[in-house]
C-alpha cells in the first residue's frame, strides 16, 4: 500500500513539473483520477467560459492554469468539502473540441468552442443564428496563416436546395468564418425635426438616443414624446416617449436601433409651438420690466 502511494505521489510531482509551461484552454479534455474514490474520478472538458463541471469547482474559471496548479485547485477543494487529504493525478486526454471564430452577421460575433467535425450550421447555432440581413450564400472561411491561408466558400441555400453533404466542409481548429450581410444594412435612416436628418452608419448596440446625438441632436421643433421607429423587414412600428423615459431615468428601456431601421422625430403640435413662442415673448418683455423695478427699489431686495 505505502509503494502505491509513493508511485501516486510520485507521478503527480513528475506532472506538476511537466505542466508548469502548458496551459490549459477551453476545449482542453482532462483526465481527473482520485485515488480509492472512482465516484470523484472524471473526465470533464473545459467550456467555452473557462469552467468544467466537476463538484466543488464547477464555477471556477479553470482555463489559463498549469495543469499542476488546475491540480492543486482540485486537491484545495476536495480537502476543503470532504475532510481527507485526497492524492489526485490530472492529465490530458484526447481533444473532442476546436475553437473557431465567427464573425460578421450573426447574433453573437467572437470566439466559440464546439466539437470535431462541426459544420458551418453548428458555428451559427452556437452563434445565437444569423441576423436577417446575413448572405448565408456568401460566407466564407478563412483557414491557415499568412500566405498558406486558404479561403473557403460556402453557400448554405445551394445546401438547402440540394442536400448535398459535400457543400458543408468540416471546420477546423483555428478556422475564422466571415457571414457577410446585404449591402447597406448597417444604415439607420433618420428623418425629421433633427439637425442632421439622413442616412447613419451605425455600430451594433446602438441606442435611439445615441442615433439622436449622432444625427446633431433634436432641432428646437423636436417633439422627443413622439419618435416613430419602424422597422421595414419585420413590419413593426413603435412609437417612443423618449423624453418621458429620460426624465424618469428609464435609461434601460430606451430600444436598441437595428439597422435598417428609420427614425422619425415628429414636429411638436402646433398649440405647443405657439404655447412656447408665446412664452418666450412675455419672457423677454417681463425680464427687463421686472430688473427696471428691481433697480428702482420698487421690490424689496432684501
Amino acid at each position: 500500500m505505502k509503494k502505491i502511494i509513493f508511485l501516486h505521489i510520485l507521478f503527480c510531482l513528475t506532472l506538476g513539473l511537466s505542466g508548469q509551461t502548458q496551459k490549459i484552454s477551453r476545449g482542453d479534455v482532462l483526465e481527473i483520477i482520485v485515488y480509492n474514490r472512482p465516484e470523484l474520478s472524471k473526465t470533464v472538458i473545459v467550456r467555452e467560459d473557462g469552467t468544467v463541471d466537476y463538484p466543488f469547482i464547477s464555477g471556477i474559471p479553470v482555463d489559463a492554469l498549469s495543469i499542476s496548479e488546475f491540480r492543486d485547485l482540485v486537491f484545495t477543494q476536495l480537502a476543503k468539502y470532504t475532510g481527507e487529504t485526497p492524492i489526485i493525478t490530472v492529465q490530458y486526454s484526447h481533444r473532442l473540441s476546436i475553437q473557431v471564430v465567427i464573425l460578421g452577421q450573426v447574433q453573437q460575433p467572437g470566439e466559440i468552442v464546439m466539437p470535431k467535425n462541426s459544420t458551418i450550421q453548428g458555428a451559427l447555432v452556437l452563434a445565437g443564428g444569423a441576423t436577417s440581413q446575413a448572405e448565408l450564400d456568401k460566407i466564407k472561411v478563412f483557414r491557415g496563416e499568412g500566405k498558406a491561408r486558404d479561403t473557403l466558400f460556402v453557400d448554405l441555400y445551394a445546401f438547402s436546395e440540394k442536400g448535398d453533404l459535400g457543400l458543408l466542409p468540416s471546420l477546423q481548429d483555428g478556422d475564422v468564418i466571415f457571414v457577410p450581410g446585404l449591402p447597406g444594412i448597417s444604415d439607420v435612416k433618420v428623418l425629421g425635426e433633427v439637425r442632421s436628418p439622413g442616412n447613419l452608419t451605425v455600430p451594433p448596440g446602438t441606442s435611439l438616443l445615441d442615433v439622436l446625438f449622432l444625427a446633431g441632436g433634436p432641432s428646437g421643433n423636436a417633439d422627443l414624446n413622439r419618435i416613430r421607429l419602424y422597422d421595414n423587414r419585420e413590419k413593426k412600428d413603435q412609437r417612443i416617449y423618449l423624453d418621458e423615459l429620460i426624465k424618469e431615468n428609464r435609461f434601460e428601456e430606451i430600444p436598441i436601433v437595428n439597422p435598417g431601421n428609420v427614425i422619425v422625430v415628429e414636429r411638436k403640435t402646433r398649440f405647443l409651438m405657439n404655447l412656447a413662442d408665446g412664452l418666450r415673448v412675455i419672457t423677454s418683455i417681463a425680464v427687463p420690466i421686472i430688473m427696471i423695478f428691481y433697480y428702482l427699489g420698487a421690490i424689496d431686495r432684501r
